[in-house]
């Protein structure tokens, strides 16, 4: 799906520089604690095994470095690994590498403070915003570092009203809210969020009154604030990323000390999925013929990895009216937890069924083998989680599923790796952010030859493809930032 116009470019540009800051500032702490402030500062040239000296873990070290690239912070001066100081405003960022580390040591309490203002369950040791709110401000306030500008953009979006749904909601739909409006667990905190939205031109003041709207710029945040979500998800990573690559800290759901909030992440997935990628498979399970009919007069429909639930709500409400049932997997508990109660707010847990356990599993392959027997017929998506896997296990789930379930069409979504000639000339994209959350997490991300070649291996016939997010580099080529193929097994083929 190519971008409309340059008008649509610039407005993704301005929502996403506005999501940029905590990555800089991630960066520019790591800097810190290495010891670069004064070269980085001066423009003296260094090496880039400066950056990851003392790493155990060289992904976190590489992922600052590929975003400082990326953002024309820092400069190739060849092609042995030496850099400098870019020339011109980007490379003046470095003056704040000092301070940033203390900045940064906020981003866990202001995630859980976050958390319990919009009444998540595991808020952590959650408090006031106070302490990170007054260290800001008094170095350069919130307009030059923005820190609070991630967890504010996610507080809005689903900061519950007094009398009912969220300030998202109304503000989007065009209405006007008073601050006293809305919830609040610590109303000092409530302060300092509008505080933040208002200094980032978020909302403003309707004149004569006390009551706020949004701008284009907010508006433009709110409608794809799931990647703020995501990178809120991420915040305790990017506070970490210096003692995660000299491994005083591990990362990993089941035995690293740190992780992505489950929570956050599938609220995040939600938000993210419903923009372009949820739509258009539900317009296909309604128009492709093929997919009518595997689907049949009643049949099954499985999301894998269904994360927040976002794809498979969509589908009940505005998917075709043969859609009876529909089944969602993930093998986090928290996920799993956040998105029953995500669907129950709906009215729909009658129709979605969530259940916990790895894709992988033969057992839940048979379970979902059967439903699709008693159902008459199924199609099946998997949305953003091949990535997530890696190649070993995206490979064992494409096979599994081609042998329990022959017959069912597999749509599949995924964000493949851009160049960094491409996120250079791109830098107010969601790629380079995505691409250093997933990289020092351990995720795979696929050049997308690649995801044709894993699907045609494990023995899928891609039917169709439809590209969303186009980046374009120097030379007017153009990269999918995300890509939707609906495919089958051969073996399926009739």
């Amino acid at each position: 799906m190519p971008d409309s116009s340059q008008g649509n470019r610039s407005s993704r540009s301005e929502q996403y520089r506005l999501l940029n800051t905590p990555f800089t500032h991630a960066a520019l702490a790591y800097y810190s604690r290495q010891g670069m402030g004064e070269i980085l500062n001066s423009g003296k040239p260094f090496n880039e095994a400066r950056v990851l000296k003392g790493s155990k873990d060289e992904r976190f070290g590489r992922s600052v470095l590929n975003w400082s690239l990326s953002q024309g912070h820092i400069e190739r001066i060849d092609d042995f690994g030496e850099l400098s100081r870019s020339e011109g405003p980007k490379g003046l960022v470095f003056v704040q590498t000092d301070i940033m580390p203390e900045i940064v040591s906020n981003n866990r309490a202001t995630m859980n403070a976050v958390k319990l203002e919009l009444q998540m369950e595991n808020a952590g040791d959650a408090g006031c915003l106070h302490e990170a709110f007054a260290y800001n401000a008094g170095h350069g306030g919130m307009i030059q570092s923005g820190a609070l500008t991630v967890p504010a953009i996610t507080y809005l979006e689903q900061a519950p009203l007094i009398s009912g749904g969220t300030a998202g909601e109304r503000l989007l739909a065009g209405e006007r809210i008073r601050e006293s409006e809305v919830h609040a667990q610590i109303e000092l905190n409530r302060y300092l969020f509008f505080k933040t939205l208002w200094w980032d031109r978020v909302i403003q003041v309707e004149e004569g009154t006390d009551q706020y709207f949004l701008t284009s710029r907010g508006k433009s945040a709110l409608q794809k604030a799931g990647s703020a979500e995501l990178t809120l998800s991420y915040f305790e990573m990017l506070e970490n990323q210096y003692d995660l690559a000299l491994g005083n800290e591990t990362y990993g759901f089941s035995d690293g000390q740190i992780c992505r909030d489950a929570e956050l992440n599938a609220h995040a997935s939600n938000g993210i999925t419903k923009v372009a990628v949820a739509p258009h498979i539900v317009q296909q399970l309604s128009e492709n013929r093929m997919l009518q009919e595997a689907l049949g007069g009643g049949g099954l429909y499985i999301d894998y990895g269904s994360g927040g639930g976002h794809m498979l709500i969509q589908a009940a409400q505005e998917g075709p009216e043969t859609l009876r049932k529909l089944v969602g997997v993930d093998i986090n508990a928290k996920t799993v937890r956040e998105s029953k109660k995500i669907i129950a707010g709906k009215g729909l847990e009658n129709r979605i069924e969530i259940l916990q356990g790895s894709i992988t599993d033969p057992d839940i392959m048979r379970i979902l083998a059967a439903q699709v027997a008693r159902s008459g017929g199924g199609v099946a998506s998997i949305n953003t989680i091949l990535h997530d896997i890696g190649p070993e296990l995206s490979r064992q789930f494409l096979r599994a599923h081609a042998a329990f379930m022959p017959n069912v069409p597999l749509i599949v979504t995924e964000t493949p790796r851009i160049p960094m000639e491409v996120l250079q000339a791109n830098p107010d994209s969601r790629a380079p952010s995505f691409q250093w959350l997933h990289d020092s997490s351990g995720q795979h991300l696929y050049f997308e030859n690649q995801l044709r070649s894993l699907l045609e291996e494990c023995g899928f016939e891609i039917l169709s493809e439809e590209s969303f997010g186009m980046l374009r580099d120097t030379n007017q080529n153009q990269y999918s930032q995300a890509v939707t193929w609906i495919t089958r097994p051969r073996a399926g083929k009739k």
